[in-house]
């Protein structure tokens, strides 16, 4: 990984400073030797023979080590600072999508809370009085499973439209437990009116007819007793005639 090679090269640079020093040191005591040396032969006025020449090659040897080992250095300091680069641009990377994940989970929080509350409205809706209703119309719907809060929010729309409808007396969506093996999520809802012509009413109302479910939801054939079948929206099964049973 990137932090293990950043420690790999700054374990080599410590490594290359350590020999480096060595070789300062070893050039150090080579020149005081040569230095000693030269004191001496000047003392006894004896010329230097030799020795002087080795001095200076070892001198020479031990500088042309300290070249070499600058130039690694240098280039180590250099692979480090490139590595050091590509550790921080990581994190960066690593700290943006942690963010992109967090802000992604406050949207699903918040999506969870929203469908909670809606669905907390529809549970609230008046139970129609005992006898008054004359028709009960109800559709069967099938949806995907990630349709549901838009699907839900549709029927809270269209119901505060209702109230106002003359002859609606209540409306019930009850989602189905479960998911079936393709995703869906079946829902019934149920709608109660004073007589067939009050629904009929509102169906052919332009107020009915600018609303719409959303894409993706299908729904099944009314069961005899059920009632007329959702405008617009397409069938999910045709084993039986398409047509208002009551």
């Amino acid at each position: 990984s990137a932090d293990e090679q950043r420690s790999n090269l700054i374990q080599k640079v410590q490594e290359l400073e350590q020999s480096l020093q060595s070789a300062r040191e070893a050039a150090a005591a080579a020149a005081a030797e040569a230095g000693r040396k030269q004191q001496q032969d000047a003392a006894a006025a004896v010329a230097p023979v030799g020795g002087g020449a080795a001095d200076a090659g070892k001198i020479a040897e031990v500088k042309a080590e300290m070249v070499q080992l600058r130039g690694q250095l240098a280039a180590t300091r250099r692979e480090l600072q490139q590595v050091s680069g590509r550790a921080a641009a990581a994190e960066a990377a690593l700290q943006q999508q942690a963010a992109a994940y967090e802000e992604r989970l406050a949207q699903l929080q918040a999506w969870y809370g929203k469908q909670a509350v809606v669905a907390g409205q529809l549970r609230k809706g008046r139970k129609p009085a005992e006898g008054s209703v004359r028709f009960t119309n109800t559709n069967r719907f099938w949806l995907k499973q990630e349709l549901v809060f838009e699907f839900l929010k549709h029927w809270v729309l269209r119901e505060s439209q209702l109230q106002q409808q003359p002859g609606f007396l209540g409306l019930q969506v009850t989602p189905v437990s479960g998911v079936s093996a393709d995703g869906g999520v079946d829902v019934l809802v149920a709608s109660y009116w004073e007589s067939i012509p009050a629904y009929e009413a509102w169906r052919n109302s332009s107020a009915a007819i600018s609303l719409h479910l959303p894409n993706g939801t299908y729904q099944y054939v009314p069961k005899r007793g059920e009632g007329f079948p959702e405008d617009f929206i397409p069938f999910r099964d045709y084993d039986q005639a398409v047509n208002a049973k009551y």
